[in-house]
């Protein structure tokens, strides 16, 4: 399963910290956050136990 969240400078932390051991607990297998502030895609596989 793929989840791609688009930061915004109030939650941005919160995407790259929190969220990505939620998103691990649930075993998604590819997240990737867009930084739109900086023109970049950050893709992270998540590989499950």
């Amino acid at each position: 399963m793929l989840v791609i969240e688009v930061l915004s400078p109030s939650t941005a932390l919160k995407d790259y910290n929190e969220k990505f051991y939620i998103y691990q607990h649930y075993r998604i297998t590819e997240y990737w956050i867009v930084d739109t502030a900086n023109k970049m895609i950050h893709v992270y596989y998540i590989h499950a136990p």
